[in-house]
Protein backbone atom coordinates (compact mmCIF):
# COMPACT_ATOMS: atom_id res chain seq x y z
CA UNK A 1 0.00 0.00 0.00
CA UNK A 2 1.35 3.42 -0.83
CA UNK A 3 1.96 5.80 2.07
CA UNK A 4 2.00 2.93 4.57
CA UNK A 5 5.23 1.83 6.22
CA UNK A 6 6.10 -1.87 6.03
CA UNK A 7 8.38 -4.32 7.81
CA UNK A 8 9.46 -7.78 6.64
CA UNK A 9 7.30 -10.83 7.21
CA UNK A 10 8.44 -13.03 10.12
CA UNK A 11 8.98 -16.17 8.03
CA UNK A 12 11.70 -18.12 9.84
CA UNK A 13 11.92 -21.05 7.41
CA UNK A 14 12.78 -18.78 4.47
CA UNK A 15 14.60 -15.96 6.26
CA UNK A 16 15.89 -17.31 9.57
CA UNK A 17 19.27 -18.53 8.40
CA UNK A 18 21.31 -19.81 11.35
CA UNK A 19 19.09 -18.13 13.97
CA UNK A 20 16.87 -20.17 16.24
CA UNK A 21 13.14 -19.58 15.70
CA UNK A 22 12.96 -17.72 19.04
CA UNK A 23 15.85 -15.38 18.19
CA UNK A 24 14.55 -14.81 14.67
CA UNK A 25 11.11 -13.92 16.04
CA UNK A 26 12.60 -11.35 18.41
CA UNK A 27 14.78 -9.83 15.69
CA UNK A 28 11.90 -9.72 13.22
CA UNK A 29 9.76 -7.89 15.78
CA UNK A 30 12.55 -5.39 16.41
CA UNK A 31 12.04 -4.19 12.84
CA UNK A 32 8.81 -2.63 14.12
CA UNK A 33 10.70 -0.71 16.79
CA UNK A 34 13.25 0.46 14.23
CA UNK A 35 10.45 1.62 11.92
CA UNK A 36 8.68 3.47 14.76
CA UNK A 37 11.92 5.25 15.65
CA UNK A 38 12.55 6.07 11.98
CA UNK A 39 9.08 7.58 11.51
CA UNK A 40 8.75 9.06 15.00
CA UNK A 41 6.39 7.45 17.51
CA UNK A 42 4.03 10.43 17.29
CA UNK A 43 3.48 9.59 13.59
CA UNK A 44 2.53 5.92 14.11
CA UNK A 45 -1.14 5.27 14.88
CA UNK A 46 -1.33 1.48 14.57
CA UNK A 47 0.40 -1.76 13.65
CA UNK A 48 -1.74 -3.92 11.37
CA UNK A 49 -0.75 -7.52 10.65
CA UNK A 50 -2.19 -10.97 10.11
CA UNK A 51 -1.63 -13.46 12.96
CA UNK A 52 -0.49 -15.90 10.26
CA UNK A 53 -0.12 -15.65 6.51
CA UNK A 54 -2.76 -17.84 4.90
CA UNK A 55 -2.11 -16.93 1.27
CA UNK A 56 1.55 -17.91 1.61
CA UNK A 57 0.75 -21.42 2.81
CA UNK A 58 -0.22 -21.08 6.49
CA UNK A 59 2.98 -19.35 7.61
CA UNK A 60 3.07 -18.77 11.36
CA UNK A 61 5.68 -16.50 12.96
CA UNK A 62 7.87 -17.92 15.73
CA UNK A 63 6.27 -17.90 19.19
CA UNK A 64 8.56 -15.09 20.33
CA UNK A 65 7.26 -12.68 17.66
CA UNK A 66 3.86 -11.56 18.97
CA UNK A 67 4.90 -11.01 22.62
CA UNK A 68 7.75 -8.80 21.39
CA UNK A 69 5.40 -6.92 19.03
CA UNK A 70 3.03 -6.36 21.96
CA UNK A 71 5.86 -5.06 24.15
CA UNK A 72 6.99 -2.63 21.45
CA UNK A 73 3.46 -1.37 20.78
CA UNK A 74 2.90 -0.74 24.48
CA UNK A 75 6.26 0.96 24.89
CA UNK A 76 5.52 3.44 22.08
CA UNK A 77 1.76 3.70 22.72
CA UNK A 78 0.88 2.31 19.29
Amino acid sequence: LPDFAHIDEPYWYANGGELSPAEFGRRAALQLEEKILELGAENVAAFVAEPFQGAGGMIFPPQSYWPEIQRICRQYDV
